[in-house]
Parts: structure tokens; sequence; C-alpha cells
């Protein structure tokens, strides 16, 4: 059951992350550069295979017992 948590807890970190991307947005500065909160993306994406991997350990170890 703690695999489904952590699970379920990583995967709203990384909705919350992709979505803050997207409230964010980019701007151009004063000297043509962009602007933007990149960071976030990589960092979302590695909570959605953390979430993946802590679902699939709980499947398999609840497909044991």
């Amino acid at each position: 059951m703690k695999y489904f948590i952590f699970a379920v807890l990583f995967l709203l970190l990384g909705l919350f992350m992709s979505n803050g991307y997207q409230m964010l947005g980019g701007k151009i500065s004063e000297n043509g550069m962009l602007d933007e909160p990149f960071f976030l993306v990589p960092l979302s994406l590695f909570c959605f295979v953390i979430a993946s991997v802590f679902m699939i350990i709980g499947l398999v170890k609840q497909q044991k017992k």
C-alpha cells in the first residue's frame, strides 16, 4: 500500500510542476533572451517516471500475495 501512496504523491508532484511551467510561461527580457522555467519540464518527467516505478513495484508486490 505504501508504494501506491508514493506513486500518487510523485504523480501529483509531477502534475504540479508541469502545471507550474504552463502557468509561469516564458518572457523575453530586454536584451532578447528567453527567460522561462525550463527546469520544471525534466523534473516533472522524472516525477512521472518515479511514480510509474512505484506503481509497478506496488502491483508486483500485490500479485505476489
